[in-house]
């Protein structure tokens, strides 16, 4: 079958798939099964090393279609377990894996976060607002007002990255504050290299000198966070929130509607007991 793709193979969005394969040596005619949980564009083994013939390469494995290759090895000396040992499967999306590495690597390098000052007000809103869709908008004036609550990923004087903090007091008890993470923000040319977790990982490490008893936040991506260590609890723990800073929210008339997923990071090592 032909596959046509709208776009730039590597602007297309396509899944990562799990490929697995199986080598086996039937009475001395050597195959490699390969099989996929999602479609694999451009799949392609490798021998390295070992001369010899795939009886195909590059082409679309599908889940539920498995394909299984022959392979002849052009010296007769060539040893299975040398052609086992030396295979490796490549598809269209992996490429893409090796070369975000690449790429993050290098950009990991030159990134600094630091605190936000007002000369960065106006790059950080324009920021919260090209994530408008998984993110609480913020005036501008909201912004510089809360400028020393922010953090801010830098890279080569560009502003790559920004987060910040809002503290929900426990009524009669200042102890079990809670600590809410906001507007965590990456430009897209700098996402899935590690930012969002070195802004979060620093602001929590900068909260954690107020003492509270906890971070939260509410998130469309609570898979990130857990990689952090928060865990997801339900709303009803944080009215405190939901009644100051839901309230005004533009998006959803009821905060329990909300797609976001609220989630917790307790600090009770930094709590003075």
């Amino acid at each position: 079958a032909n596959e046509w793709l709208f776009n730039a193979y590597k602007a297309c969005p396509l899944a990562d798939a799990d490929v697995r394969w199986t080598a086996r040596n039937d009475n001395g005619v050597w195959t490699v099964s390969l099989t996929t949980d999602r479609p694999a564009f451009f799949t392609w083994v490798n021998a390295t090393g070992i001369p010899g013939e795939f009886s195909d390469n590059s082409f679309t494995l599908y889940p539920d279609r498995p394909v299984t290759l022959t392979f002849t090895p052009k010296k007769p000396d060539a040893r299975f377990a040398d052609f086992k040992a030396a295979l490796s499967v490549f598809h269209l999306r992996r490429t893409y894996r090796y070369a975000t590495v690449i790429y993050c690597s290098a950009v990991n390098e030159e990134i600094k976060t630091r605190s936000a000052n007002l000369g960065d007000a106006e790059r950080i809103h324009a920021l919260i607002r090209e994530l408008s869709d998984a993110l609480v908008p913020r005036a501008m004036g909201n912004v510089v007002e809360n400028i020393d609550r922010f953090l801010v990923a830098e890279r080569d004087g560009e502003l790559v990255g920004c987060a910040a903090y809002q503290i929900w007091p426990e009524i009669g008890d200042p102890l079990k504050a809670s600590v809410e993470i906001q507007s965590v923000a990456v430009r897209a040319p700098y996402r899935r290299c590690g930012i969002g977790r070195l802004l979060v990982q620093a602001m929590i490490d900068r909260v954690r000198a107020f003492a509270p008893a906890e971070v939260i936040v509410l998130t469309l991506t609570p898979a990130f966070f857990a990689s952090l260590g928060f865990y997801e609890i339900a709303k009803t723990h944080i009215m405190h929130k939901l009644y100051s800073g839901c309230i005004n929210c533009t998006k959803h008339a009821d905060p329990f509607t909300c797609p976001e997923k609220a989630m917790l990071l307790p600090l009770k090592d930094s709590v003075n007991e």
